[in-house]
Order: structure tokens, then C-alpha cells, then sequence
């Protein structure tokens, strides 16, 4: 944990200064960290939230970045371990809770996300809300 916690918030730290490519490796490094702890969780908590903290920073940066569909897959992707986990502990163990509540962020993350990456088909193809609307109408808000 210890180790997951330095690299995230060194990340943080990069990110609030703009330094986006070393926060990009600090929250990579926080990624590893979180994956290699949490099959091994003792703490069901700090387990689900490391992989939920660390995927929502990625895809945070991400959109900062203008990256809209990569911040969606890697939303997408901390979903689906999630979910996984959860289809695989039973409902009155302890990291049911955690895992059940970890889901549901991760499913409003997402939910956020999909109007961003509606229609495009990848990150250079990405559509900004408002002109959602308009496309194909040659209209524009103003």
C-alpha cells in the first residue's frame, strides 16, 4: 500500500503542475502496484479503492489530455476487473461489500464518459458535446 500511495499522489502532484508526461509514468507505476496487491488484499477497502483511485486518475489525465476514448477504456477496463472480482466472491464475504461499491463508481465514471466518446470511433475522431446535435446538419451552436 505504501508503495501504491507514493506513486499516486507523486502523481497528483504532477498532474496539478502540469507535468503530464511524469505523472502519466507515476500513475503507471501506481497501476502496477495496485495489480500486484490486489489479489492478495488483506484490507478489502484500500484493495477496491487502489484500483479505482489509480483507473480514475489514468482517465482523468487521459481526458485532460484530450484522449477521450483512451480515459473511456481505461474506465471500462478497472469495470470489468471489478466485476470479476465480484462474480467471483461470495455475497456475505467482507470484499462483496467493497467490490459492490467500487462497481458502482466505476459504472458513474463510465456513465460520464459516454456522451464524450459518443460518436467517435477513436480518440482523433472525437466529437465535443455541443456539435453531438448538429453533426451531419452543418448547423452550429452559438
Amino acid at each position: 500500500m505504501h508503495e501504491w500511495k507514493h506513486h499516486i499522489t507523486l502523481g497528483n502532484r504532477q498532474f496539478v503542475n502540469h507535468d503530464f508526461d511524469r505523472a502519466q509514468s507515476s500513475y503507471a507505476a501506481a497501476l502496477q502496484a495496485a495489480e500486484r496487491l490486489f489479489p492478495r488484499w488483506s484490507e478489502p477497502n484500500e484493495a477496491v479503492s487502489m484500483i479505482v483511485v489509480t483507473h480514475h486518475n489514468i482517465a482523468d489525465l487521459y481526458q485532460k489530455l484530450g484522449l477521450v476514448c483512451s480515459a473511456r477504456h481505461v474506465l471500462e477496463k478497472a469495470h470489468s476487473m471489478l466485476l470479476n472480482a465480484l462474480s467471483n466472491t461470495p455475497s456475505n464475504h467482507a470484499r462483496h461489500q467493497a467490490l459492490l461499491r467500487g462497481t458502482i463508481k466505476t459504472y458513474a465514471a463510465l456513465n460520464r464518459h459516454k456522451n464524450c466518446c459518443l460518436l467517435a470511433s477513436s480518440d482523433e475522431d472525437i466529437v465535443p458535446t455541443e456539435q453531438l446535435v448538429t453533426r451531419g446538419l452543418n448547423l452550429s451552436i452559438r
